[in-house]
């Protein structure tokens, strides 16, 4: 029955990603997305906060030897919207597979149901086929990334050093996001106390300064005189 589950996921994600490819644009949509799509081509920086994690991905989709530039870049939120709704639903599975521990199939296909809602909703969709929305589709899987950790924390104690990694890299893609969500994460920490020692605390501060190193590819790169920047080398500018 496991196998059968893993590969109808399968076959959902390649329904999907047949489904969102067909509807990309050719282009792009009336956004940030022409910026967003210069910044990934010459490695340039993007309007306060910067963006740089979205940026290197960006660069790195842009090899890919399917359509123009702008659809590439698309593809690459695409990807990230898919698999954010995966791990919301291995999150929702987690939830109620504690909570109700007899109802399998009915946990299965409600984890389905919350992942498909997340999938297609207006905003998600929308921000699905564009360049710009790359920039929050990375975000909500670092954050997916991170609950699920969390929900996991009391079982595998590394976990936290993960989370100080991934909370500290985002701070590099969206920092008001990574700001905002900030005291979910002291607070689920804070209630899982009786597991964690302060050195694995102390430790997890470590791997988030290592996190943080991405910011420094905004003044780096502000220095070299890059073909596009909007946001120079302010890094902690904030909407």
């Amino acid at each position: 029955m496991k196998n059968i589950k893993t590969i109808l996921l399968c076959l959902l994600f390649l329904v999907l990603f047949y489904f969102y490819i067909s509807k990309i644009p050719p282009t792009f949509l009336a956004d940030d997305s022409p910026e967003c799509i210069v910044s990934f081509q010459t490695l340039g920086i993007q309007h306060p906060p910067g963006y740089p994690l979205s940026t290197l991905f960006g660069k790195i989709f842009l090899f890919i030897p399917i359509g123009n530039i702008m659809f590439r870049a698309s593809i690459m939120s695409m990807l990230f919207n898919i698999f954010t709704a995966f791990l919301l639903f291995f999150i929702m599975l987690k939830i109620l597979s504690e909570s109700n521990k007899d109802k399998q199939y009915e946990n299965y296909y409600y984890s389905v149901f919350a992942a498909l809602l997340y999938l297609f909703s207006y905003t998600v969709f929308l921000h699905g086929f564009s360049a710009k929305g790359s920039i929050y589709n990375i975000q909500a899987f670092i954050v997916a990334i991170i609950f699920i950790c969390l929900l996991n924390l009391k079982n595998n104690h590394l976990l936290l050093y993960l989370i100080g990694l991934i909370f500290g890299i985002s701070a590099g893609n969206h920092l008001p996001s990574s700001i905002a969500i900030l005291p979910a994460i002291i607070i689920a920490i804070y209630l899982q106390r009786k597991f964690i020692t302060s050195k694995q605390i102390l430790n997890s501060l470590f791997f988030l300064i290592v996190g943080l190193s991405i910011l420094v590819y905004l003044p780096v790169r502000s220095k070299c005189d890059p073909v596009f920047s909007w946001g120079g080398s302010i890094i902690l500018m904030i909407y």
